[in-house]
Formats: C-alpha cells, structure tokens, sequence
C-alpha cells in the first residue's frame, strides 16, 4: 500500500465537486486515518449524499489494506455519512467475523442496522 497525502486527497476532491454534478459517491479503499478524515470532511462540506461505504479493508492476498489503527476512523467519520454499507466476506473474515449461515448473516445486517439507528439518533447523520 502507498500512502496518499490528505491534502493531496481533499484537493481531488474539492477540484472534481466543483466542477462535476455527483449523483451517487462510492467510498472503498481509503488506507489510513488522515485520509478518512479528509474524504468526511469533503464529503461532509459538499453535502454529498448518497454515499456507498464499502470499505476495503483485506486484499485478496489477506495483506491488510487498512491500517488497524483506521478502523475507528472508519466508523466514527465515514459511517455516518453513508447511506449504504456494504462488506465483504474477506473484511468480515479479517476481523473474525464472517458470517457464514443464512442466519448469521441475518444478525449481522441486523447488528448493524441498530447501530445506524442508534447514531441516527444521537444526531450524528
């Protein structure tokens, strides 16, 4: 994985949502913190909606392509901006926690449906 400067990162971005009508933004392989960051805070300042989070996290190598220290980031800056969450098996996996039944992945869906509610209500998005 090579590193992308956040700055570097928010001009991108403040260049192309000047410019350019965006319908729909797709969030995935994002690397470490400072960039979360910065993709929140543009996103955030554009009031970009809707907004897909499918977060890279594990290439299919199994080499992390997220840094540890990022996941939280992830959660507490991207999440409540997206509209629409996916994950992968591999990610899941990564973590130790791919669902692997019907069922299992019914909790999952579930799990995560009430913790967006929950920040839904705290007023977070």
């Amino acid at each position: 994985m090579f590193p992308i400067a956040p700055a570097f990162v928010r001009d991108q971005l403040d260049v192309l949502l000047s410019d350019v009508r965006i319908d729909a933004t797709k969030i995935g392989m994002v690397g470490q913190a400072p960039v979360i960051q910065a993709v929140a805070e543009r996103l955030a300042h554009w009031a970009v909606t809707p907004v897909v989070l499918d977060p890279v996290m594990v290439a299919k190598s199994g080499d992390p392509l997220l840094d540890k220290s990022a996941v939280g980031a992830l959660r507490e800056a991207l999440l409540p901006l997206a509209n629409v969450i996916t994950r992968t098996f591999r990610a899941a996996a990564a973590r130790g926690a791919a669902p692997e039944t019907v069922r299992e992945m019914t909790r999952a869906a579930e799990k995560l449906r009430r913790l967006m509610r929950g920040m839904a209500r705290a007023g977070c998005c």
